[in-house]
Parts: structure tokens; C-alpha cells; sequence
């Protein structure tokens, strides 16, 4: 089995611009104002805002990407709904925990509420759908994917890959030979 830990970055890297580039305008049109998760980060960690931004990146590109690949990799679905379920979790951990650290309160209450909260979750939603995008499915071994009793729709193909191999006659060494010339 074999992940793609360079397609995950990838994936979280374009995920964070989109969903930065999407939750600004959001924010305005629902509470008034941009909602800046850069702001957020300078706030909560102390820092300016470059180095919060810088710091939103890597976590946004490298960390949660990686943590997508020990965790959600492993669900078996399409990539874009493993992406969505995957920032749902995270979403849910970004409003219970990091917003109330940040002096927000849970799900945004001090700082604009429950239409905060779900601009947020939009933009958390787009940075899973990216995520699960661009990684890709989970590579699974053929032998795996023929034995198993719980085997979805998206292992149709594979199935008849797997089954062919299995019906296909085995060349002789003789016939390798004649394949070599």
C-alpha cells in the first residue's frame, strides 16, 4: 500500500489558498466584516501577521495534510467525500477548541456568531473537498481488493482488473524466450 504524501501536501497547500481566498468575502457578506483566519492565527499565537500567515500555511499544508493520511486515508469512500468528512472534524475542532482559544468562543458566539461559524465551515468544507481532490484514492493491494467481502462500487474496476490477471494463462519460459527476440 502506498500513500501520496507529496499529493496531500499539494492538496493542502491549494486548499488553504482556496479557502482563504473564499472565507474573506464570505465573512463580509454574512456578518459584515472578513472573516481572516490569518488575523485569527496572529491573535491566538501572539505573532504578526506574516509570520501567522507563514504559520497557517505550513499547518494548513503540511501538518493537516499528513494527519489527512494517517487518519482519514483510511475510510473507504470517493476522495472528494473522504476530503469533506475529514474537514468536518476539523471544522468541529477549529470552532470547539481553537476559536475559544482565541478569544472567539466556541463556534464563533463572541465574534459573530453561528453565521461566522458557518462561513467558516465553508471554507473548511472547499479546503476538504481540495484535500481529498488532489490526494487521491488510497492504493490498495489488487489481492486485497479481489478478497474482499466488502468491496464498494469504486472497486468495480479493480475487481475485473484483478480477475483477469487471475484468468489470464501464465506464459511458459519458453514462451518468454520467444517474446525476448
Amino acid at each position: 500500500m502506498r500513500h501520496h504524501g507529496f499529493r496531500a501536501v499539494v492538496g493542502g497547500i491549494l486548499g488553504t489558498a482556496a479557502a482563504v481566498v473564499v472565507v474573506r468575502p464570505l465573512g463580509v457578506w454574512v456578518i459584515g466584516r472578513p472573516l481572516d483566519p490569518v488575523q485569527v492565527a496572529a491573535g491566538l499565537l501572539g505573532i504578526p501577521s506574516t509570520a501567522a500567515a507563514l504559520a497557517l500555511g505550513a499547518i494548513g499544508g503540511l501538518l493537516v495534510p499528513l494527519l489527512y493520511l494517517a487518519t482519514a486515508s483510511r475510510l473507504d469512500t470517493r476522495p472528494a467525500l473522504r476530503g469533506l468528512l475529514y474537514a468536518a472534524g476539523l471544522w468541529i475542532f477549529v470552532e470547539a477548541v481553537v476559536m475559544t482559544a482565541a478569544g472567539g468562543g466556541p463556534f464563533h458566539r463572541v465574534s459573530g456568531g453561528w453565521p461566522a461559524a458557518l462561513a467558516s465551515g465553508a471554507g473548511h468544507a472547499l479546503y476538504g473537498l481540495v484535500l481529498g481532490g488532489v490526494a487521491g484514492r488510497r492504493q490498495v493491494p489488487e489481492r486485497v481488493v479481489a478478497e474482499s467481502p466488502l468491496r464498494g462500487l469504486d472497486n468495480a474496476r479493480a475487481d475485473a482488473q484483478a480477475a483477469e490477471r487471475l484468468t489470464r494463462p501464465r506464459p511458459r519460459p519458453s514462451d518468454r524466450e520467444a517474446w525476448r527476440s
